[in-house]
C-alpha cells in the first residue's frame, strides 16, 4: 500500500508577525524527535516539507533520524495571510467557507497548489511523507475525505502529529485525530 505520512510541523515560538519565519519551541523539538521513533516512517523514501522554518525544521528532525532525504517544496507552504492574533479562528472559519478574508490566499489557489504538488509527489516514491501545515492540511483532509473544510477538521490537526494516506485508493488510512494502531 503506497502511502502518504502527513504531518502538520511542531509546536512553533509565535514571536514576531512573520509566521514563515517562527522557529519550533522546545515542545516542538521533543516532539519531532519523539514522532521520528514511529515506525511508520519505516520505507519512507523521502519527506517532502514546506520552506517555512518549523515546519522544514519538523521534517529534518524527523529524516535525520531516519536516514530519509528532505525536499522543500514551496507549494507546501501555509496558505498566504497577514498574522492577526484577535478574531483569528473567525478568520480561519471565513477562510474555509471560501469568504476571503480580505488580505489572505484565496482558498482555491491553495488547493490547486496543493494538489498539483500532491499529484506530482505520487508519481515519484511510493511511500512520502509530507510536513506542512495546519490550514493547507485541512484542504486536503476534506478533499479527500470528501467533505467541506471545516473549522472542526482543522482543529483536530494537532502539532507533530500525522495522518497516513492511501495514494492507491486514495483513502485516509488514519485521521490526525485518531490513535495509532496498536501491533
Amino acid at each position: 500500500m503506497p502511502q502518504v505520512v502527513l504531518v502538520r510541523h511542531g509546536h512553533p515560538v509565535v514571536k514576531g508577525e512573520d509566521h514563515a519565519r517562527w522557529i519550533l519551541s522546545d515542545e516542538g523539538r521533543e516532539a519531532a524527535r519523539n514522532l521520528s521513533q514511529d515506525p511508520i516512517w519505516e520505507g519512507v523514501g523521502r519527506i517532502f516539507t514546506s520552506p517555512e522554518r518549523k515546519a522544514e525544521d519538523t521534517a529534518r528532525i524527523i529524516a535525520e533520524n531516519r536516514g530519509i532525504p528532505v525536499v522543500v517544496r514551496e507549494a507546501l507552504r501555509e496558505v498566504r495571510r497577514p498574522w492577526e492574533a484577535e478574531g483569528y479562528e473567525d478568520k480561519i472559519r471565513a477562510f474555509l467557507r471560501e469568504e476571503g478574508p480580505d488580505g489572505w490566499e484565496p482558498r482555491e489557489a491553495a488547493e490547486t497548489r496543493l494538489l498539483r504538488l500532491m499529484g506530482d509527489i505520487l508519481l515519484g516514491d511510493p511511500d512520502v511523507g509530507v510536513v506542512s501545515h495546519a490550514l493547507l492540511l485541512t484542504l486536503f483532509l476534506a478533499r479527500v475525505s470528501s467533505v467541506k473544510p471545516s473549522f472542526w477538521l482543522h482543529h483536530s490537526i494537532g502539532f507533530a502529529e500525522y495522518a497516513v494516506y492511501d495514494s492507491d485508493t486514495g483513502a485516509l488510512q488514519r485521521g490526525f485525530h485518531e490513535p495509532a494502531p496498536r501491533f
